[in-house]
């Protein structure tokens, strides 16, 4: 038999798991504020951009970096290195 058992338990006291404040509805104190993950999904939205610009140039089978090149391409940018 394969795979991993998955067993629905208490976390390390050390980390704070969802099972320790969702599931008791407690919200305060703030495991990760809000505001900040408002601000990172902004980036995210950035980053579906710029990924959705690289798909529709047909470069879905190019290594998952190969958005990194629109940025530079805009700034008119080639940075290369000898392997």
């Amino acid at each position: 038999m394969g795979g991993r058992a998955h067993r629905c338990q208490r976390a390390p006291a050390h980390i704070r798991s969802p099972y320790d404040q969702f599931l008791p509805n407690k919200y305060d104190p703030p495991s990760f504020a809000l505001k900040l993950g408002h601000k990172d999904m902004r980036l995210a939205n950035m980053a579906f951009a710029e990924i959705t610009e690289a798909l529709n140039r047909g470069w879905k089978n190019r290594d998952s970096r190969s958005p990194a090149l629109l940025p530079l391409e805009r700034c008119g940018l080639k940075v290369e290195v000898d392997p």
